[in-house]
């Protein structure tokens, strides 16, 4: 199977409406609820209601929510994951997808959350 991939920039995402800014620890407690909420089936639309679109500052550095959203098509199957912040950066470092939960999509419906949804969709 060919596999295309687009990513799309969470810059992108930042400029498209936030509407709101929150304190970082308030961000990852807030994705952290809201991931427990997610339901097999979700809609793009509700899941994006449901994670809001508050952006957050770190180091004076603005982060959009979702940190970053990946895309591509696979045959007639349209496929996104939109990683969240949920866990801490530590002192001294930058914050990376390491500290996200991935949720991944499928045709627009949530397929499945976490690192082991992503690497079922890689292999």
């Amino acid at each position: 199977m060919r596999l295309l991939f687009v990513p799309v920039l969470s810059g992108i995402l930042a400029n498209s409406a936030l509407a709101c800014e929150t304190d970082y620890k308030e961000l990852l407690r807030q994705n952290n609820e809201n991931l427990a909420r997610l339901n097999l089936g979700m809609p793009k639309p509700e899941l994006v209601q449901l994670m809001t679109e508050c952006s957050t500052r770190v180091k004076g550095k603005s982060f959009s929510n979702p940190f970053k959203v990946d895309a591509w098509q696979r045959g007639p199957d349209t496929y996104e994951v939109m990683y969240y912040l949920t866990r801490r950066y530590q002192k001294f470092t930058p914050v990376r997808e390491s500290q996200t939960t991935p949720v991944v999509l499928k045709n627009g419906q949530v397929v499945g959350w976490g690192r082991a949804a992503l690497a079922d969709l890689k292999d």
